[in-house]
């Protein structure tokens, strides 16, 4: 595989080191790398190992600047021929969105990074730069992408695969014999964005010496800051007396300083370093202060932020010290043993050869699913409009599709960008019967298409399609459909017209079959009942669902409840039996959410059509106490359900879910898809 990695100055820091560690890993794996930077140190140290690499220098603020990296890396992609362009920063994702529309075939798969969070202010941040398959080093990154994404983004699309560290290099040293003193050190990059806890060492060095009087701090790093915090630091040896504290600025061998250290006080990279050498670790940056790590629980939580504590309370002189403190007062052995547990965890969640390795994975998944030219399937469904079980339903008809697929959605760009398959126009008849012309089989993609409920027009179009594919000579399929309600004779007939020209009637539950076996008797053997397509959905990991939990608020042993309500847009608007008849539902809902109040179960308000059900879940949210759950995915409810006590729905999925894993379901409401549960 031909892998073009696409990033800026290839200088010292975090992001830098990851994609050395990752393109070393790949060229170890038998890959091809070439590195398109603005040049520096690393990508001469990878140039060394045998990947290619050009230097195209892009400034976001010069539209010049811009033009001309748009057009070198244009000139390289035709050149090289990349099976996956993997961008690390912003501006490469634009130029690649950019370069996209005009590089039609081959068309090499496009995948995205994201390192940090950023600005969600300047005009850049409000353009696409990031891929429909995209990579976050950090759970809470994940939740930034889905969030400045606006909703283009499907957080099954979005892969956490945290830094990789060379736990060959990074590994336990011997200390000197001669030499008992208790060693600190704190490594960064030394600019104005990650030195704060620099500065804090050298204040409350005097007050770190009062208690331990062997106490020596070392200060690796270099940038900005490193002339004031190295006359800070002089200042203050002077004050104490001795050299307590020694700036080595930057290091081409940090891990001979970090493995004959006592504690190691940073963030993110520097701090799983410090861990792989088997040294115990003080989170504690710009970002925030997570403490002494001790406990899995400590671990699993500060590797959701990739070890940089956002999110997190920034950290005060006291706080600190109290952790040094309690990091003195352990035993040799106490520290030791601590150590070996900090390695331990680096080697099973964050070498280098396992982010190579998931890395790798997840270019191939890309390549499988690239689009085709001729796919075989075009699918047919109420996609598009951001309806979370829809999604469902074609995210996994994409998958069943194993030929390639063509999808029928409501904005069909965005829908490409979310999906990753060619979209069409569905509301645009001449394109719909062109593509129906031009593909081997269409196909209803699950849901309730055929029914009357919604309107008659609705049931009409949707009959429309399936007749008019048969009749271009197309194999017609329903997976896992619903039928009705069908209200008259009329729409009776009409739908059996429909149910004839299919060549295989895949419907979901058993009162779909039936309603499908009285409308066309003859065509009994071809009617199947199958399980609904989003009970294909994986749930989401461990990790991504504490993530969750922790970001709605809900501590380890509180009960709670999913809640899913259903928005009437303008109920007011509504005719006096429907608008009866849905006051009705919200008193049922209300009765049970006070009935929760009673049992102390938190209800945790999940808006499955944010279009439509946002305003009444947050009112609902405010009015009993719960939490609201913004942009989940459909594996992240799963995973939520799973783990909640019950499962109140006004919606169909919800309650789909509930059932097949067991859960006590509250169904509200009178649509047949939730008599047919």
């Amino acid at each position: 595989m031909k892998i073009m990695i696409l990033t800026g100055s290839m200088g010292s820091g975090g992001a830098q080191t990851h994609i050395f560690e990752l393109a070393r890993g790949l060229m170890a794996r038998g890959h091809k790398v070439i590195l398109v930077s603005s040049g520096g140190q690393t990508a001469r140290a990878l140039a060394r190992l045998g990947a290619k690499c050009f230097c195209v220098k892009t400034d976001t603020k010069r539209p010049l600047s811009l033009l001309g990296g748009a057009l070198a890396l244009h000139a390289l992609i035709l050149r090289e021929r990349p099976d996956v362009i993997h961008a690390h920063t912003r501006p490469f994702g634009l130029l690649c969105k950019m370069i996209k529309q005009i590089i039609k075939s081959p068309l090499p798969i496009y995948v995205s990074t994201v390192h940090a969070r950023f600005s969600t202010d300047s005009a850049l941040h409000r353009l696409a730069w990031y891929s429909s398959s995209s990579i976050a080093v950090g759970e809470d990154l994940k939740q930034y992408l889905l969030s400045v994404s606006r909703g283009n983004l499907l957080p099954e699309r979005i892969k956490v695969i945290p830094n990789g560290i060379d736990t060959a290099r990074f590994c336990p040293r011997e200390r000197e014999s001669d030499n008992d003193s208790f060693r600190l050190c704190f490594m960064s990059r030394l600019d104005g964005d990650c030195s704060s806890t620099a500065y804090m060492l050298c204040r409350i060095a005097p007050r770190i010496c009062e208690r331990i009087d062997n106490a020596e701090i070392f200060i690796i790093g270099g940038g900005s800051e490193l002339g004031a915090i190295s006359s800070l630091a002089e200042n203050i040896n002077r004050d104490i007396g001795r050299r307590v504290i020694r700036v080595l600025g930057g290091m081409d061998a940090p891990e001979l300083v970090l493995s004959r250290c006592d504690g190691f006080i940073g963030v993110s990279r520097a701090a799983l370093e410090a861990m792989s050498c088997a040294v115990p670790v003080i989170l504690s940056g710009n970002e925030g202060f997570g403490d002494l790590l001790q406990t899995e629980k400590d671990l699993m939580h500060a590797k959701s932020s990739n070890f940089c504590c956002r999110g997190r309370a920034a950290a005060t002189e006291d706080e600190l010290l109290k952790s040094i403190l309690k990091l003195y007062s352990m035993s040799r052995r106490e520290r030791a043993e601590l150590g070996d547990k900090m390695r331990r965890f680096v080697i099973e969640n964050n070498s280098s050869d396992k982010m190579a390795a998931d890395t790798e994975r997840f270019y191939n998944d890309a390549l499988v699913k690239v689009p085709r030219r001729e796919p075989e399937a075009l699918l047919c469904g109420y996609y598009g409009f951001d309806n979370m079980g829809d999604d469902a339903l074609l995210m996994q008809a994409i998958e069943r599709a194993k030929n390639g697929a063509v999808a029928l959605t409501s904005r069909p760009k965005r829908a490409e960008l979310k999906f990753g398959v060619r979209c069409i126009d569905r509301s645009n008849p001449f394109k719909v019967a062109k593509a129906i012309k031009s593909c081997k089989k269409f196909v209803f993609g699950g849901g309730t298409l055929l029914q009357s409920r919604t309107s008659f027009r609705s049931l009409c179009w949707y009959s429309a399609l399936l007749i008019y594919a048969k009749a271009q000579g197309k194999c017609v399929e329903l997976w896992a459909n619903g039928i009705g309600d069908l209200d008259g004779k009329l729409s009776r007939k009409l739908s059996a017209l429909a149910l004839r020209a299919a060549d295989r009637i895949g419907v979901r539950d058993e009162r779909s079959a039936s309603l499908a076996r009285s409308l066309v008797p003859e065509r009994h053997p071809n009617i199947i009942i199958e399980d609904d397509l989003a009970l294909s959905c994986p749930a989401a990991s461990d990790e991504r669902l504490s993530y969750i939990l922790s970001e709605l608020g809900i501590k380890d042993g509180e009960r709670f409840a999913v809640v899913c309500p259903k928005g009437y847009a303008g109920i007011r608007l509504l005719n006096p039996r429907e608008r009866k008849k849905a006051r009705r539902e919200y008193a049922a809902l209300r009765s049970h959410l006070k009935s929760l109040q009673k049992q102390k179960i938190i209800p945790i308000f999940v808006p499955m059509y944010p279009a439509q059900d946002m305003t009444v879940s947050a009112r609902m949210c405010s009015s009993y106490g719960g939490r609201l759950a913004r942009r989940l995915g459909i594996s992240e409810l799963i995973a939520l359900i799973s783990r909640s006590d019950s499962v109140i729905s006004m919606r169909y999925h919800p309650l789909l879910f509930a059932k097949k894993l067991g859960k006590f379901g509250v169904k509200i409401g009178d649509d047949p898809k939730l008599l047919s549960l």
